[in-house]
């Protein structure tokens, strides 16, 4: 084998290590340990979000976390209906609109929270604007407001 093909060879391999390694990266990095509370009132651990029902209270930062929690499955259902033609993309837009308009009552409530207290809940936000735009990336913004809303969960849970 010449110095030619081992390079190219080598190059090849170097690339297809990184992209193992990047993509092992990025699939633990989600991975965290959740405090929910059993149907006795018991601190429960698990590496899975605790269920909805598992977030109870009326405080403001409760009803705001269970509406945007509603509203990222929203969101990625309009940014999941895009398609190429030229209908999909008015349907889109205008679902879109209209989502914004929800976001804005949401964000309308949320300013008046601490943005310290409950930082998790204004990166949700962040992310829920950008969740529903007619662009394909929009459902990378769903899962991150999804994430920070899971953050806001663990929060919501020690506060009880």
């Amino acid at each position: 084998m010449n110095k030619k093909h081992s390079i190219v060879i080598n190059s090849t391999l170097w690339w297809l290590i990184c992209t193992i390694v990047a993509s092992l990266s990025a699939v633990t990095s989600h991975a965290g340990i959740y405090r929910c509370v059993d149907a006795n009132g018991r601190p429960a651990f698990s590496n899975t979000p605790c269920p909805d029902t598992a977030i109870k209270g009326n405080s403001p930062a409760h009803q705001l976390w269970r509406e945007m929690r509603t509203l990222v499955s929203k969101g990625r259902s309009i940014s999941q209906q895009l398609n190429a033609d030229a209908q999909s993309i008015l349907t889109c837009n205008r679902k879109s609109a209209a989502f914004g308009k929800q976001l804005d009552d949401v964000e309308s409530r949320l300013s008046r929270l601490s943005p310290v207290t409950h930082k998790a809940l204004f990166k949700a936000m962040d992310y829920l604007r950008a969740c529903a735009q007619c662009r394909v990336a929009a459902t990378n913004d769903c899962k991150k407001a999804n994430t920070q809303l899971n953050e806001q969960m663990n929060v919501l849970l020690m506060n009880r």
